[in-house]
C-alpha cells in the first residue's frame, strides 16, 4: 500500500503504511527523550535560577520554567496524538483498509508538522536557557558554600 506523504517543508516521498507505522514508532521514542531533556533542564533552572540572588535571574527561571511547563504539555498532546495515530495505522494494517489511506496520509501529515513545530520550540527554549546559564559563572548554590 503506497501513501504519499508531504513534511513540513513541502517536501513530498511515499511511504507505504508500514513505513508510516515505523516512523510512529520513531516519533515515539523520540519524545521519551524529549521529556528525560526536560526534565534536565527543569533541573538546571532549580540549580542555575531560581536560587540566584539577582531578581532578573529568578525571573528569568520563573519564564523558562513556565515555558517547559507549557512545553511538557504540548508534548503529552503530541504523544497522544502520535499513539492515535499509530493504533490507527495497525488497524489499517490488520485490516488492510486500502480506502481510508488517503485519511491517514493526511492525519500522518498534521502530526507531522506538530511533532517538528514541538521540536523547533524546544530547541528555542534550550538556546535561551543557555544563553542565560553563560551570564552565570557558577550555579548560585555554588556561591552560597
Amino acid at each position: 500500500m503506497e501513501t504519499k506523504t508531504y513534511t513540513s517543508s513541502g517536501f513530498s516521498h511515499k511511504c507505504s503504511t508500514e513505513e508510516l507505522f515505523v516512523l510512529t514508532l520513531h516519533w515515539l521514542t523520540d519524545i521519551t527523550f524529549f521529556e528525560l531533556e526536560i526534565e534536565f533542564l527543569q533541573s538546571l533552572i532549580n540549580v542555575f535560577f531560581i536560587p540566584a540572588s539577582d531578581s532578573l535571574q529568578v525571573k528569568q527561571g520563573y519564564n523558562l520554567e513556565e515555558q517547559l511547563a507549557e512545553l511538557k504539555n504540548r508534548k503529552e498532546i503530541l504523544k497522544n496524538n502520535i499513539i492515535a495515530h499509530q493504533n490507527e495505522l495497525s488497524a489499517i494494517l490488520d485490516k488492510n483498509l486500502a480506502d481510508k489511506k488517503d485519511e491517514f496520509n493526511s492525519i500522518q501529515s498534521v502530526v507531522e508538522g506538530d511533532f517538528f513545530d514541538f521540536i523547533k520550540t524546544f530547541r528555542k527554549i534550550k538556546l535561551q536557557l543557555f544563553t542565560l546559564s553563560k551570564q552565570f559563572k557558577q550555579p548560585a548554590i555554588m556561591q552560597k558554600a
